[in-house]
């Protein structure tokens, strides 16, 4: 079992293209094991939600990816943008960690290739 905590990548962040010019970075997260979906669903309960259903807090986003027809696997993205994006990284995965580990799943994390953020003017 895989039940590591997110090792921020400052260099995925910071010196690759984009770098920080405020554009999104993405966290994947797969959660696999017999009772994933009732440990995410656990989560998703405590976490506020906006307008649009949309959960997470303190500048980060959650949202769950379509995994096929696995039943023993969720995957969810943990998104953040702007000037404080590593520390929506950080406390987005820092709360999953907290939130997932103890129902004993696996926790498998990726980073997501980031796109530049187009400027309007």
């Amino acid at each position: 079992m895989n039940s590591n905590r997110y090792l921020m990548d400052y260099d995925w962040l910071w010196d690759k293209p984009p770098r920080n010019d405020g554009s999104l970075a993405t966290v994947r997260l797969t959660v696999s094991g017999s009772n994933a979906r009732d440990a995410v669903d656990a989560w998703l309960a405590q976490l506020p939600a906006d307008e649009n259903g949309i959960r997470g807090r303190g500048g980060w986003v959650l949202t769950e990816v379509p995994s096929g027809n696995d039943a023993e696997t969720v995957v969810l993205d943990i998104t953040s943008g702007g000037e404080d994006v590593a520390d929506g990284i950080y406390w987005g995965t820092e709360e999953a960690y907290e939130a997932l580990n103890p129902a004993g799943v696996t926790l498998e994390w990726e980073n997501l290739p980031r796109k530049k953020t187009r400027r309007r003017g």
